[in-house]
């Protein structure tokens, strides 16, 4: 054993010990911080510690903080992610590109929402090859839209009064007789009710 006092190691990120006396002793006699105290607020990069560490120059009045409050969203809020503006006589949609989806989208009338030249999209989940799966969104003439809902529902009603009749089954048109459904049969009967929930 030794009389010489041993050095207290530091670990990473902590002041070396000179750096904290030096601190400490401009600290107890208010005096300015001597060089080696400022050289100990410099990270590796020679940035200031403090600036890093002060805030923007927000206004803090009762008015500035007034207006954060008014425009701030919370953080870990309900907010949706997809979400965007509505534009007037327009139909928004987000299509994920995968499989085709975006050219059969074009094709049916959508072009794709730009903002600064660029399509506006965002990662919308894992694509099958394991990168990322971006969503873009599109719009359509409301007019459009609401005429292929139109035909659409056209359809669905075309195929539901196909089943009241038992002319539908399997989801195909039952040409044999054999295969039509008959409601009177065994007392069986299908109700379809046109309300929605």
């Amino acid at each position: 054993m030794s009389d010489v006092p041993s050095q207290e190691r530091r670990g990473p990120g902590r002041p070396s010990n000179a750096e904290i006396a030096a601190r400490e002793a401009a600290a107890t006699h208010g005096e300015e911080p001597s060089a080696l105290a400022r050289a100990a607020t410099q990270s590796a990069a020679g940035e200031d510690i403090a600036a890093l560490i002060r805030p923007d120059n927000d206004d803090h009045s009762d008015e500035g903080l007034a207006r954060r409050k008014a425009t701030r969203k919370p953080f870990g809020a309900f907010v949706q992610k997809l979400s965007y503006p509505v534009r007037p006589n327009y139909h928004r949609h987000v299509f994920n590109d995968e499989d085709g989806r975006l050219e059969l989208a074009q094709e049916a009338g959508y072009t794709f929402v730009k903002k600064d030249g660029n399509p506006i999209k965002r990662v919308v989940g894992t694509a099958k090859a394991g990168g990322p799966l971006f969503g873009y969104l599109m719009e359509i003439p409301q007019e459009w839209y609401d005429e292929d809902m139109r035909n659409a529902q056209k359809r669905v009603d075309e195929t539901d009064t196909a089943i009241r009749r038992g002319e539908m089954i399997s989801g195909k048109a039952a040409e044999d007789s054999q295969q039509r459904f008959y409601a009177s049969s065994q007392g069986r009967q299908i109700k379809i009710q046109n309300e929605r929930r």
